[in-house]
């Protein structure tokens, strides 16, 4: 079985000073970021899943 690293829906807004800021997140990027720094050092692939919306509809149509 292989081994990845799945990093989902980090998105700017969720961060202090964005549309949805949630509670936490300073704690949750340094876990993130400790992690992918975990699997680079044991060559665990790392997949981004980033959300993109239609520029036409606004930064960030879910926030609007």
């Amino acid at each position: 079985m292989k081994k990845g690293l799945l990093v989902i829906d980090l998105q700017n807004d969720y961060f202090p000073g964005g549309n949805f800021p949630l509670w936490n997140t300073e704690a949750t990027i340094e876990n993130v970021l400790d992690a992918m720094e975990r699997a680079k050092a044991e060559g665990i692939p790392i997949i981004h899943v980033q959300h993109v919306a239609d520029p036409k509809k606004g930064k960030a149509p879910f926030f609007n």
